[in-house]
């Protein structure tokens, strides 16, 4: 009798294994669930750090300029101090509910003394400033309204006869030929203005001309090809006929 339940006990025992086999099932966490990590995913583009800072595409936050820069793209005081002025505008017509530093992007160099153009970012703003002698002389303002659309909101601020002025008055090129005088004009469609300069040419009425959206500063000789006489050289003209 017990031989028989020891046999009965064993087939059993081997039905149960082949079913586990079979099935692939057993008592312990099944192979085929998928671990949960407990690490968390960090976004693309790696993290930022308390001030706003994006690391892993080599920005860093300046305290000299109050945001987030990229050390070998700023280099001198001029631009540093442009990167200032423009940190201050930006502060004053965007909102920053985060206190998070803005993120200056770009610092261009144009053509006349002193005159920088520094875009500043945050989150869905970007803002063009363009810096002239340690003044703001055009602001352009661009807000991200989606991923595919930029809407273009301007807070345009137009150069100002005092400011165009100034730029003439320290333009080489310019004072080199003689001292700026009176505003004769401004030209709406080249977006020029114009100031006479205190020099005599020949038969020349140069004007030193400041453009407003590149402040390159110029000499426009206004010469009429024409030269008028003297007495003296109509004397000699007489006496060679």
């Amino acid at each position: 009798m017990k031989k028989i339940v020891f046999v009965v006990i064993f087939f059993l025992l081997i039905i149960i294994v082949g079913v586990v086999i079979i099935t692939g099932r057993s008592f312990g966490p099944s192979v085929s669930e998928p671990l949960t990590s407990t690490e968390n995913t960090k976004p693309i583009g790696g993290e930022k750090d308390e001030h706003g800072c994006l690391g892993a595409a080599g920005y860093t936050y300046s305290e000299e300029i109050d945001a987030c820069v990229r050390p070998w793209e700023i280099q001198g005081d001029d631009q540093i101090n442009a990167g200032r002025i423009a940190v201050q505008s930006m502060s004053t017509t965007t909102e920053n509910t985060d206190n998070k530093a803005y993120t200056i992007t770009e610092v261009r160099t144009l053509s006349c003394d002193k005159c920088f153009s520094v875009t500043l970012e945050l989150d869905k703003t970007r803002q063009t400033v363009k810096v002239a002698n340690d003044k703001i002389v055009e602001t352009d303002v661009i807000i991200l309204e989606s991923t595919e659309d930029l809407e273009d909101s301007h807070i345009f601020e137009s150069l100002t006869e005092k400011t165009a002025r100034e730029l003439a008055e320290t333009s080489g090129i310019c004072v080199a030929e003689g001292e700026v005088g009176e505003f004769e004009a401004y030209n709406e469609n080249s977006k020029t203005w114009w100031f006479e300069l205190l020099t005599v040419k020949g038969d020349c009425q140069p004007a030193c001309v400041v453009n407003e959206e590149t402040l390159i500063t110029e000499i426009n000789w206004r010469c009429t090809g024409l030269k008028i006489p003297t007495k003296k050289e109509t004397e000699i003209e007489t006496e060679i006929e």
